[in-house]
Formats: C-alpha cells, sequence, structure tokens
C-alpha cells in the first residue's frame, strides 16, 4: 500500500492529464451532441473540406460486435482491463514523453469507455472529406 502512494505522488501530474483529457473529452462530446440537437440536423458542414457528422458507434472498430451483443460486453471489460493495464504501466515507466504520451491515451479510452457504459456506443462527429 505503501508504494501505491508513493508511486501516485511521484506521478500526480500525469493523474492530473488524464483527468484533464476526460474532461475535455466529455465536454466536447456533449458540446456536439446539445450542437446537433439544437440545429436539428445530424450534419454540419463548415467548408469543402471540413464536416460534422453526428454518428454513434455502437460496436467496437467499424461496427463489429454490436453492442447487443455479449461479445460487445466482453470487449467492453477487456477494455477496461487495458486501461488498468496502461495505469501500471504509467506508473512503472520511468520515460517523462511516454508517462505523458500514456496518460493522454488513458483519459481518451476513459471518454470512450465511459460511452460505451452510458449510450452503449461511442459517439464520433468528425469527417474530413469532400461535401458531395
Amino acid at each position: 500500500m505503501e508504494l501505491i502512494k508513493q508511486r501516485i505522488k511521484e506521478n500526480w501530474i500525469f493523474l492530473v492529464i488524464i483527468i484533464i483529457t476526460f474532461l475535455t473529452d466529455r465536454t466536447s462530446k456533449n458540446y456536439v451532441i446539445n450542437f446537433f440537437l439544437t440545429h436539428g440536423s445530424d450534419s454540419y458542414y463548415f467548408n469543402s473540406f471540413l464536416n460534422f457528422v453526428l454518428l454513434w458507434n455502437t460496436g467496437m472498430a467499424f461496427g463489429i460486435f454490436e453492442s447487443d451483443s455479449y461479445t460487445y460486453h466482453a470487449f467492453s471489460f477487456l477494455i477496461f482491463l487495458v486501461i488498468i493495464f496502461l495505469i501500471v504501466w504509467l506508473f512503472r515507466s520511468n520515460r517523462k514523453f511516454e508517462k505523458i504520451s500514456i496518460a493522454l491515451i488513458i483519459g481518451g479510452a476513459l471518454g470512450n469507455w465511459f460511452d460505451r457504459l452510458i449510450y452503449n456506443a461511442c459517439l464520433l462527429y468528425t469527417s474530413p472529406s469532400p461535401r458531395d
């Protein structure tokens, strides 16, 4: 237990990075959801290259393992285990740049995992492509 307290004390700034990344992820997604709800559309075109399209990925990568399947929930649990693994890796690493990178990945992964728990889907909203 003392070792865990020491590791947290040594890595507090990286835990702050995780929290800030997670909160930024949640805030931006809430903003996008509210933006599309108030505009009554599922797409918004800024210019000929950058579009925002509200999409919900109800599966894993590229929509495989839809959210109503047992496999989806098993993979969601696996994602949680990977997040734990990344936290352990963060605490064991001695390289600052590596720790910052891992902290950013953990923050984003927690945001997506949160989406899967709350919405049974992951919010996707950017689509850099030419407008049709």
